[in-house]
């Protein structure tokens, strides 16, 4: 009895040591690789010289993605999901694409020099982008500033002969202090695509000449036409059976963003957010404005009732709900079936199972809710 109690005192007088304590940085571990997670940040055993210890630990995220649309049945529910979910799908088709070579050739103007130093960059995402649609066979960059516009038209009229080269007199470099933005050409015949970029800098838009996204969005063009095997009508407002031009526009906006920020979903929102200035927050674009402002037989009636610069940013916002439902190659069918098949409203029904018309509204209330309105 006397022996019990002895060995009981020294086992109650003993510290009690834990088989693992906590995780903290430096302290001894027992096992290299195990993980640990305290108080939200998470340590991971190395090896430190002989010793095994945690090592500093880091914050352990506890941002969950937004709910993912899944079709128009949900998709005003799951507002707050369309804007990630046609990012990261979009992101998924570019890791996806195989990095092929690019049929660029780059011409630049003697008295020019380049806002974007890596035109290839932009090109080459928005191809691993739509792989699977017809690309051309053929990229030409043109480049220049007006100090050379007469030679740029020169090139112009050589590379796309049918071609309205007074275009760059006229719309995109008129004078010296409006010289900026970009176009996009193509030539049916050998099947070559025709980039136009000027080198004035909108001061309200600096990284748009610099960042790739002016590239990307007039190459998106080349690709509608290259899919469609057909050109671009030279009207304010398209007819059927070309899609509306907020759709023609919100594409190639979507895809600016899409391509070039894939690596980012916060640059991805900031860059569509600063693009968009003027429709978030603001009351008059309702659901039932932006309803309306979405007619698929577009009148000069409609061009007069609507602001036409809203194509760029409020058709991305469209075109990119069609992304986080069904991937962007959907997005890219529907301009093309609509041209060989009978028009945007009979593509949209095929690909999406649903008339047009009947999901119009939700469209629009789910924009109007993603702009705070």
């Amino acid at each position: 009895m006397i022996a019990f109690f002895s060995i009981l005192s020294l086992f109650l007088s003993s510290p009690l040591i834990p088989a693992n304590a906590a995780a903290k940085a430096g302290a001894k571990c027992t096992k290299l690789g195990n993980t640990e997670v305290v108080k939200g940040k998470s340590y991971t055993c190395i090896k430190s010289g002989k010793k095994l210890v945690w090592n500093k630990g880091v914050v352990k995220s506890t941002k969950v993605d937004p709910v993912a649309p899944t079709g128009f049945n949900d998709l005003e529910a799951n507002f707050s999901g369309v804007s990630y979910t046609a990012w990261k799908k979009s992101r998924e088709k570019i890791l996806a694409s195989s990095s092929a070579s690019i049929p660029l050739e780059i011409l630049v103007g003697e008295n020019t020099k380049l806002n974007n130093k890596n035109p290839e960059y932009a090109i080459s995402q928005v191809n691993k982008l739509y792989v699977g649609s017809i690309l051309p066979k053929n990229i030409v960059l043109l480049a220049f500033s007006f100090q050379d516009r007469d030679w740029a038209i020169t090139k112009m009229e050589q590379i796309v002969p049918s071609a309205v080269s007074a275009w760059i007199k006229d719309v995109a470099c008129p004078s010296a202090d409006n010289c900026l933005g970009g176009g996009s050409f193509h030539n049916l015949s050998n099947k070559t695509s025709l980039i136009v970029i000027t080198t004035g800098i909108d001061p309200n838009n600096v990284s748009n000449a610099t960042s790739g996204t002016l590239e990307a969005h007039e190459y998106t063009h080349s690709i509608q036409q290259s899919s469609a095997d057909a050109l671009r009508p030279g009207v304010n407002l398209l007819k059927s059976p070309w899609p509306p031009n907020w759709y023609w526009e919100g594409l190639a906006n979507f895809s600016q963003h899409a391509a070039i920020y894939s690596d980012s979903f916060e640059k991805y929102s900031q860059f569509r957010k600063e693009t968009s200035g003027g429709i978030f927050n603001n009351s008059t674009w309702n659901a039932k404005y932006i309803e309306g402002y979405f007619q698929t037989n577009l009148t000069n009636d409609w061009d007069l009732q609507y602001p036409r610069w809203r194509q760029y940013d409020l058709g991305a916002m469209l075109v990119e709900i069609l992304v986080a439902i069904k991937g962007p190659d959907s997005a890219m069918q529907v301009f093309s079936e609509s041209i060989n098949g009978g028009g945007f409203e009979s593509a949209f029904q095929r690909i999406y199972g649903s008339s047009f018309q009947s999901v119009l509204p939700i469209i629009a209330r789910t924009i109007a809710l993603q702009l705070g309105n």
